[in-house]
């Protein structure tokens, strides 16, 4: 084991000053662009001299002192070319920042010896750690100076882009480097063979950058384009956003690497890029669809109005235009996207969000979305059936029927998932939704009882628990339990009993109705009530014969068509008419309704319909009353032996729409209602402005099913108040306290 004899002050001193000789031709080569690499050795005889010296003080105020007298003489050189171009000037800062690295290197070599003992057990530091800390006290006096020359590089690298930029990325490193907390380490990096600063800090957590570079920086830019988008408001949209893309591309080819992405989000809100984008794809895609379906829709409610389109059938109407409506969407949609640029994928999803925004936005402000949406699904959700028009040489349309492929069923389907993931009021559309639904399932006209429990699944992941979904989802049990019941416990081939739940199904009673069943098929109807109540003895029955249907075979004494023999579609009242007829050769108006017990008003609506058909004759020919005389018409043909003579419309067609427009307004209230209380439950006191944030945001992540508008949130603010579940503070009248 050596021992070393601790050397003298004055020796210390002389090695201490042989050391700056040494860095001073260092310093010198650096500045000259010479790496002096044969001081090496030298160095390292120093650096063993010096290692038993117990000067500590000493050695480390000489560190400082060839730190500092190299940050002097590079501000001496900065200062002395201060009239150079702006882009020599970074450069030089550049080169002084990297030979500064180089230099601590060199010191560090000096004071390797004795750095374990010195410079961890003494100070609790490193030598590069130490530099830096003397680098980041003269930094104070000169990062102004820096920052301004910074500005002026990319001023003038804004107008030639063929300036270096990678000076200026270095410099600019400098602000993050010297904001380090606890750690600095340099390393040579193997693909340049350069020396860099290895620091804790980031540009996330180094405040010299953000509030020095980075803010300025943005703010500086955004003034930039301000400017530059209102030359460019002279061009079309093609050609402003080709101006705005072409420049997104070059500012980042001059940015800061870890500024690349909140430059374009800067940029882009400056020159209003994406609101830009909503407009055009507005204008230019979307709303030419949009007011053509809207267009039809009023054409053919004015043509009805004037009774000029009676024959043509105002579903099949509404479902030929929300096939085009859904079709032209789903195109335009598909080919806006494909004209997206692929060279940025900031810029590729600003553009995406606003055809998003745009199509959101169209689908929101088109009050006939939700219908127009639930006829093309409740159009491919039947029985697999399409129609489809097609011209002749003659010009005439001619109509097709075709069987609906699973290929095809698949693609609609697809095409209604695209529109439905858009819609705000998807509460409005279910709503619509079950009441086709409900006709769907009644009339036993639906593609299959897995395609409907798929749907509703869909529904489900789409909006969550939702009550409306449950319904759907208890109508199909419903379905699927009778069809067993039918079966196996009440088996027969004249009548079919269907069992539904009141809370489920959006059905109605006729309360007006007193039917008399015909004794063809009473004693099944008691058999059936017999069984039901001995099962379930706390519930009741109601009849809604509103709402069925039937099929009869309908003989005819002349023989021209099918032999006379024909197959009646009809409704459960037409039924009981029909059945009533069979008594006897004619009846008064007034005693047929009496003797069936139907209702003034359904039985008007449905006879006449078998009288229009000539099913039934009338006395009458120009005017039914309660007096006419109904028979049977004997010599009764058609060219079809399928007759429908249903003519109540469809479940939705029936329903008033202001009535779900209300129901929905409704639910939503109790919705919103919910959710302020909740939250109010929660904070106990909170802000007016507070209190609505929430209640939107948390109406969005859970309800999933609407957008709240604020207006509705502030009456239901209101109704909260008088409700007593909540109240205004009394020394702030914009504040809120929650109610026990």
């Amino acid at each position: 084991m050596s021992v070393y004899t601790p050397i003298s002050e004055e020796a210390t001193k002389q090695v201490l000053n042989q050391a700056t000789k040494l860095l001073e031709r260092v310093k010198n080569g650096l500045i000259a662009g010479k790496n002096q690499q044969n001081l090496f050795e030298e160095m390292c005889k120093l650096s063993a001299k010096i290692r038993s010296s117990n000067y500590f003080k000493l050695i480390v105020y000489w560190h400082q002192q060839q730190i500092m007298s190299y940050i002097n003489t590079m501000k001496a050189d900065l200062q002395s070319n201060s009239d150079k171009e702006i882009e020599n000037q970074i450069a030089l800062i550049s080169k002084h920042y990297q030979n500064f690295q180089i230099f601590v290197i060199q010191v560090k070599q000096f004071l390797l010896s004795i750095e374990d003992f010195l410079f961890k057990t003494q100070l609790w530091t490193t030598v590069f750690k130490k530099s830096f800390e003397y680098f980041q006290q003269e930094f104070e006096g000169i990062k102004g100076i820096w920052m301004e020359k910074i500005f002026q590089f990319i001023e003038k690298a804004r107008m030639n882009y063929d300036l270096p930029n990678n000076e200026l990325s270095r410099v600019i490193q400098i602000f993050i480097d010297i904001d380090f907390k606890k750690d600095i380490k340099i390393e040579r990096d193997l693909k340049t063979n350069e020396l860099r600063v290895i620091s804790d800090s980031s540009p996330e957590n180094s405040q010299n950058y953000i509030q020095l570079f980075q803010n300025p920086f943005l703010e500086q830019t955004k003034n930039y384009f301000r400017k530059k988008s209102s030359l460019w408001a002279v061009n079309d949209d093609l050609e402003y956003f080709k101006e705005a893309l072409m420049y997104i591309k070059k500012e980042e080819q001059l940015c800061h690497p870890s500024l690349i992405n909140k430059t374009k989000d800067t940029i882009m809100d400056a020159i209003q890029l994406k609101n830009k984008l909503q407009l055009y794809y507005y204008k230019n895609f979307f709303k030419p669809i949009f007011e053509s379906a809207q267009t039809k829709i009023s054409d053919h409610q004015s043509q009805e109005k004037n009774k000029i389109n009676q024959k043509k059938s105002c579903r099949d109407f509404n479902q030929k235009i929300a096939t085009e409506w859904v079709h032209d969407l789903i195109q335009n949609k598909k080919y806006v996207e494909s004209q997206i640029p692929n060279e940025d994928l900031q810029v590729n999803l600003a553009h995406q969000n606003a055809i998003d925004k745009t199509f959101q936005y169209c689908l929101a402000e088109f009050k006939n979305s939700s219908q127009l949406l639930m006829f093309f699904c409740d159009y491919f959700m039947k029985q697999s059936t399409i129609f489809i028009n097609q011209k002749s040489k003659l010009n005439k349309n001619h109509k097709y029927l075709l069987d609906l492929s699973d290929e095809e069923y698949e693609k609609r389907q697809a095409e209604f998932n695209t529109i439905f993931v858009y819609m705000q009021s998807k509460d409005e559309f279910l709503q619509y939704y079950q009441q086709a639904l409900c006709k769907r399932l009644i009339g036993f006209n639906f593609k299959s009882i897995d395609a409907e429990y798929k749907m509703v699944t869909q529904f489900k992941n789409s909006v969550g628990v939702h009550t409306t979904v449950i319904r759907f989802q208890n109508m199909l049990t419903d379905l699927k339990i009778n069809e067993q019941y039918n079966k196996e416990k009440f088996q027969n081939d004249i009548l079919k009993i269907y069992i539904l739940s009141s809370v489920a199904w959006p059905l109605q009673r006729n309360e007006q109705d007193k039917i008399i069943f015909p004794s063809s098929f009473s004693g099944l109807i008691s058999q059936f009530t017999h069984q039901y109540n001995s099962t379930y003895n706390k519930r009741k029955i109601h009849w809604l014969l509103n709402e069925g249907s039937a099929e009869i075979s309908f003989i005819s004494n002349n023989l021209t068509n099918f032999g006379g023999k024909y197959i009646l579609r009809t409704t459960s009242y037409q039924m009981l008419i029909l059945i009533k007829m069979n008594e006897k050769e004619s009846f008064i108006v007034k005693d047929l309704m009496e003797q069936t017990g139907i209702n003034r008003c359904s039985f008007d609506s449905n006879l006449k319909q078998l009288v229009k058909l000539k099913i039934l004759n009338c006395s009458d020919s120009d005017k039914l009353t309660e007096y006419s005389k109904i028979s049977v018409n004997t010599q009764f043909y058609s060219s079809k032996k399928n007759i429908l003579c249903q003519h109540h419309a469809s479940a939705v067609e029936d329903q008033n729409i202001s009535s779900i427009q209300t129901t929905v307004e409704q639910e939503r209230t109790s919705i919103i209602k919910a959710y302020l209380v909740k939250i109010m439950k929660i904070r106990k006191v909170m802000l007016h402005n507070d209190l609505l944030q929430e209640c939107v945001e948390l109406i969005k992540k859970c309800s999933r099913t609407f957008e709240p508008c604020i207006s509705h949130i502030k009456n239901c603010i209101e109704n909260l108040i008088e409700q007593e579940y909540i109240k205004r503070t009394e020394k702030d009248f914009k504040k809120y306290e929650y109610l026990q």
